[in-house]
């Protein structure tokens, strides 16, 4: 595992942006809105007619919300890049700095002492029409998933900086 850190989604006021904040991708799961990291999710593709697992079957959740479109989405890890499926619409938002509570000890003592890696981080409430909870998740954290191999998955199309 890298020890080099990837890219700050936590932008504050000393490097010249301001409100501080997060930056994450939002989903919806099951009527619930979760959101991972954007600096820990590389590309959102076409989901076409791939076998990539979906979130909900990560979590150990029923899909009860049927049939949809289906994107999949990037998690770029240090050591691989791994495909999930997300149902539309894929979102991002900036989630003011404000609006974050960490997860409370008891919930993070209940994911450990179910054998767990905690997954939930944190929580953000947004008022307006993005409103609402969101939970955090850390995409790290979900369930190994097997790697992806460069034939099953379109190339990785990253804008240069």
């Amino acid at each position: 595992m890298s020890d080099q850190p990837r890219e700050r989604a936590v932008i504050g006021a000393s490097s010249g942006q301001t409100p501080a904040g997060l930056a994450v991708v939002s989903v919806l799961a099951e009527d619930l809105q979760l959101a991972f990291e954007s600096a820990k999710i590389g590309a959102l593709y076409a989901a076409g007619a791939t076998l990539a697992p979906s979130l909900v079957e990560f979590l150990g959740w029923n899909d009860s919300q049927g049939t949809g479109n289906w994107r999949l989405l990037e998690i770029i890890h240090p050591e691989r890049r791994r495909l999930i499926r997300v149902r539309e619409p894929v979102r991002h938002l900036w989630l003011p700095a404000a609006s974050i509570r960490p997860v409370p000890p008891l919930l993070a003592a209940c994911q450990r002492a179910l054998g767990r890696t905690p997954q939930v981080r944190a929580f953000a409430w947004l008022d307006g029409t993005d409103g609402g909870l969101v939970i955090i998740l850390d995409a790290w954290q979900l369930p190994e998933l097997p790697p992806c191999s460069s034939s099953s998955v379109p190339p990785c199309v990253r804008p240069s900086v």
